[in-house]
């Protein structure tokens, strides 16, 4: 089969003023969808529509699309249409849609006529032009590994009443295809790209931030606040003899502690704080736009809510006594690590007898 290059190239060099004109407004319709699909959000719903549109606005048909194949309810995940159902997306073109999914024969549109002669044509949508045997649809938690791979995302289509010049709209839908499946490879490994960021950053029991991300946060929040003149507070908070509720508990008593000191940590926070686990049984809370007195009285009234508020036991005895020791510092040209101090500020809260804020 020739390409869509080829037939541009010999257009180009002996073809007619009309077919020129043809083969233009299908490149212009490539580099719209192109655009379209790159802009078209960041979900592929989203993404789909806009490829939908695009195809809807060229061949002035009814398209859809079909993504991510469930064999076993032998439906697709997604569906986008153009809004006629009837005439886009009914049962007929549903199983050739599928039909077209499976097949495992080398990657070509296909082209077929309903009952009530419109024409379709059918191109499957993935990232490589030959397929895979492997009847394995990709995964959003597990997207195929790079552009280029054994990924299948789903069928497009276009149906109308009026006959394709056959080769070419085939060309033209298997470049879209093409460009729809680049469009998805990419939300794929962005989305993938996010998650990864996301287990960096957050620790995994606790879901607060990891010490390396907290100090980047504190670092740029003074940098802020050296700029503005804002305040800026740190609190840092530590279980009181959490070695003993490991110790005599279990760990996973000791987990679920933490859990929940945490989450008593948040809901006595703003959006504008930033809470991080910083070792063991060790959290900060970085306070924007916060001075001294002001931090001082949340950790009170953090330390004060730990101390009034048993923690359950995971094995649904009495419930634990738990009490936490805070140290606080404002940061200034004076104090300007501000970090170590609230470190030694919350020691000496514990060596004073802890269950208190310094």
């Amino acid at each position: 089969m020739a390409t869509l290059d080829d037939m541009i190239g010999k257009a180009l060099e002996r073809g007619t003023k009309q077919k020129q004109r043809e083969l233009l407004r299908h490149l212009a319709f490539l580099r719209r969808l192109n655009k379209d699909v790159r802009e078209g959000g960041d979900n592929l719903n989203d993404i789909a529509g806009s490829a939908v549109a695009a195809l809807r606005d060229h061949y002035n048909a009814a398209c859809a699309i079909a993504l991510d194949y469930d064999e076993e309810r032998k439906t697709f995940g997604l569906e986008n249409h153009n809004g006629r159902i009837n005439e886009g997306f009914d049962h007929v073109v549903r199983e050739a849609m599928i039909e077209t999914y499976l097949l495992q024969t080398p990657f070509f549109p296909r082209q077929f006529t309903d009952g009530n002669m419109r024409e379709s044509i059918l191109v499957p949508i993935t990232d490589n032009h030959r397929y895979n045997a492997v009847r394995q649809k990709p995964k959003a938690e597990h997207p195929p590994a790079g552009f280029g791979g054994d990924g299948r995302y789903g069928v497009l289509q276009v149906t109308r009443d009026v006959s394709f010049e056959t080769e070419l709209d085939m060309l033209v839908m298997n470049d879209a295809a093409l460009t729809l499946a680049r469009a998805i490879d990419a939300h794929y490994q962005q989305r993938q790209t996010r998650i990864f960021q996301q287990r960096a950053d957050y620790d995994g029991l606790t879901n607060a931030y990891v010490r390396r991300r907290f100090l980047e946060v504190l670092d740029a929040e003074k940098k802020k606040t050296s700029r503005y003149g804002d305040a800026l507070s740190l609190v840092m908070f530590d279980i009181d003899h959490f070695k003993k509720i490991n110790d005599t508990y279990g760990h996973k008593q000791g987990d679920e502690t933490l859990k929940e000191f945490a989450q008593r940590i948040k809901g006595a926070v703003r959006d504008v704080d930033s809470v991080g686990r910083l070792g063991g049984e060790e959290f900060g809370i970085i306070m924007p736009r916060t001075n001294y007195e002001q931090a001082k009285e949340l950790a009170e009234r953090v330390r004060q809510t730990v101390e009034a508020t048993p923690f359950a036991r995971v094995d649904g005895n009495e419930p634990l006594r738990v009490t936490t020791s805070g140290g606080v510092c404002q940061y200034s040209d004076d104090a300007p690590d501000v970090y170590n101090i609230a470190d030694k500020q919350l020691y000496i809260a514990k060596n004073n007898g802890r269950n208190r804020v310094c």
